[in-house]
């Protein structure tokens, strides 16, 4: 890594030092907060991963309701290996590729910051681009934004090798094969935006321009064409056509294309992305805009930073320019323009005398932690969410302690993320087979939402009923954990020990006989040991 450029204070080793903590920090803080799996379509990303850890489908994934992978496939490659090494699906092995894309990324910033702008630039990089809402959640994000964040970063970085120290274009066209593998053609894009300063620089007067060196562009360009095309047409082939018909048709021309079909919609959506831009980035944003203008008026006199001061001016406000012309708007794809504004914000930033200094950047992490943890924990915590998301976690580690890891279970009208926290792809169970289940001589675990629907199943189907083992508030009803009529002596069998329980979880135990359901025991709000369950007929 180099770090020649600008001022010779504060030394690398201790800018590294400091992007590392940063890192760490925000990492930290993110795991402590609550689950949001089943916010911003996670829980959907994990049933892809779990595709192709439980069911072996490295070419194209879907869902567990049937649906085809909508991006392509990488970001889902890149999160099962850590899950098939370690044997564990949690939040640190589906979101390997976020935080690894993360730490690679603040590197990256770190890298150009030196090389183009300053040391002290380099020392604030990391710091600025992850103390703003999208910084934070990016870090553990079940999606594949942050890995796509990486690669754009990652072409943008070697297009400026290529442009100003002459270097071969073949690790651009590498990064760009990332990109679309992760997210699709938009990465391409994003990272050659910049580009456009080259027409910019040679339309200045009394300037002679950057020379665009043609090493590995041609070839690059048709490798990057052949990779994905050929993993396009083998999954569309092996997937009966399904594979083109959603990437292409669906998601490319449907949602880059197409006319938004959203309820409410009007003209005044486009405009989304600036807005996000100034409070979902904030204080970046402004930091980034004022060092904008600042350079409009007053561009450096070094050519080459001149150039970088273009180049991130065209990949910003070009980036917003097509997101709001886009008609798919989420704020999570502004995570492709966070690095122009971490470096222009940064840069803006290292202009203050203290800002030289890693004690103050390390004091000015210890303010921004506490506060990123007061927000993830108290603001974010309580939409509704995150509370489902924390439901769905809490009662599936329960689940887990009760059937242990090789009993059979289905799942009838229950979240994804329960499947995901119990490790377990299958389509779930229609209305038509619950009856057969629950009349399998096979003791089944049955996992449900909908508990009134699965009674009134059961009954159609002539089931003497169901045999509730576990119950916890979800939404408005409950996440129900049950057997078949498979067990009939002593649900002990099948429940040898119990988990504390603590208000304001309610836990039942029912168990069927000859003579109809009894309810063995109902406890509300009281503290009971494993094992010691206290019995009431009702």
């Amino acid at each position: 890594m180099n770090l020649s450029g600008g001022d010779r204070s504060p030394t690398v080793k201790a800018i590294l030092i400091v992007t590392l903590l940063v890192w760490v920090g925000f990492v930290a803080v993110r795991l402590s907060a609550p689950s949001d799996l089943m916010s911003r379509d996670q829980e959907r990303v994990a049933s892809y991963v779990l595709d192709v850890v439980e069911g072996g489908n490295w070419l194209w994934q879907e869902d567990t309701a049937g649906n085809f992978a909508s991006k392509p496939p990488l970001y889902n490659w890149l999160a099962a290996l850590p899950v098939i090494a370690t044997g564990e699906l949690d939040r640190l092995t589906l979101s390997f590729p976020s935080w690894f894309a993360t730490v690679i990324s603040c590197l990256l910033l770190v890298a150009i910051a030196g090389r183009w702008f300053s040391r002290s630039t380099a020392l604030w990089v990391a710091l600025v681009m992850l103390s703003c809402q999208l910084g934070i959640r990016q870090v553990i994000l079940v999606r594949s934004d942050t890995l796509f964040q990486m690669f754009v970063l990652l072409g943008v970085f070697f297009a400026l090798r290529a442009c100003l120290d002459g270097k071969s274009w073949w690790p651009f066209w590498l990064a760009a094969i990332g990109s679309v593998m992760t997210k699709g053609p938009l990465g391409l894009l994003f990272s050659s935006l910049g580009l456009v300063a080259l027409l910019w620089q040679r339309r200045s007067k009394g300037e002679t321009g950057v020379t665009l060196h043609r090493r590995g562009l041609v070839g690059g360009a048709l490798i990057f064409i052949a990779v994905p095309v050929l993993w396009l047409l083998v999954a569309d082939q092996e997937s009966g056509g399904r594979a083109i018909a959603k990437l292409l048709g669906d998601e490319f021309f449907g949602h880059s294309l197409g006319e938004r079909s959203v309820v409410g919609a009007s003209w005044t959506d486009h405009l989304n992305p600036i807005g996000w831009f100034f409070t979902r980035l904030a204080p970046m944003s402004w930091l980034a805009i004022f060092a904008l203008v600042k350079n409009l008026r007053r561009p450096s006199e070094d050519p080459e930073e001149r150039f970088v001061e273009r180049f991130l001016f065209c990949w910003l406000i070009g980036g917003l320019i097509i997101l709001c012309a886009a008609s798919h708007h989420r704020f999570v794809h502004l995570l492709a323009l966070m690095p122009p504004a971490a470096l222009l914000g940064a840069r803006q930033l290292a202009t203050i005398a203290s800002a030289r200094s890693p004690m103050i950047a390390l004091l000015a992490l210890s303010i921004v932690l506490p506060f990123a943890s007061l927000y993830l924990n108290v603001i974010d915590g309580n939409s509704p969410r995150i509370i489902r998301s924390e439901e769905a976690r809490r009662f599936a580690m329960r689940a887990k302690k009760i059937t242990g890891r090789s009993a059979k279970i289905e799942f009838f009208r229950a979240p994804t993320a329960v499947q995901v926290h119990l490790s377990r792809f299958m389509e779930p169970l229609n209305d038509g087979g619950v009856g057969e289940i629950l009349a399998d001589n096979e003791p089944v675990w049955i996992i449900t939402a909908e508990e009134d629907l699965l009674r009134r199943l059961a009954g159609e189907g002539g089931s003497d009923g169901i045999n509730v083992v576990l119950r916890t508030p979800y939404e408005d009803e409950y996440l129900v954990l049950s057997l078949n009529n498979a067990m009939r002596h002593s649900i002990a069998e099948f429940v040898p020990s119990l988990p504390v329980v603590h208000w304001p979880l309610f836990l039942l135990l029912v168990t069927s006989g000859s003579g109809g359901i009894v309810l063995l025991t109902l406890l509300t709000g009281r503290r009971v040991a494993r094992g010691q369950v206290d019995s009431t007929s009702v």
